[in-house]
């Protein structure tokens, strides 16, 4: 089993948001958190190689505050729906940094070639993409990362 991420589709009008209004222990066991209970949507895409890692670190750094906040790197990001249509559309193309984080990827080794990370990549980003596209306004996208051997 790889690890995968938990997408929530959440009612709330505030944004940006309070990161202790969205508390995730990132611990063995941890259940659900309580804010996940009033979703009206939520949906779960399993990862495969270092493409989560090369997105976090070279296509989130290029969306707004008004887009995106990230309340802990790698493991917990909301999304605002009243600017999630435009958010979905900055992802593309492929940054340049994206590119290079692979090449640099495949230079140290990586057990993953460059076109299996950049087809991984942009197949999470064209996931993420369509997801976010279903965020109404007034509601927000909070993507979660679970480590398989942890849970």
């Amino acid at each position: 089993m790889s690890d995968y991420l938990q997408l929530t589709i959440i009612r709330t009008s505030k944004w940006p948001v309070n990161p202790a209004d969205y508390p995730y222990e990132y611990m063995q066991l941890t259940p659900a958190p309580p804010w996940e209970e009033h979703a009206i949507h939520s949906d779960s895409m399993s990862l495969h190689g270092p493409a989560w890692g090369v997105f976090c670190r070279t296509l989130v750094p290029g969306l707004n505050s008004e887009q995106c906040a990230v309340l802990q790197p790698f493991l917990l990001m909301t999304f605002n729906g009243a600017t999630a249509l435009a958010c979905a559309k900055s992802l593309s193309p492929l940054p340049q940094a994206a590119i290079a984080d692979i090449e640099d990827l495949v230079r140290r080794n990586s057990p993953w070639t460059g076109e299996e990370i950049r087809a991984s990549l942009l197949s999470l980003k064209d996931s993420l993409a369509r997801w976010m596209r279903r965020i109404p306004p007034g509601h927000i996208g909070v993507v979660r990362r679970y480590d398989w051997g942890k849970y």
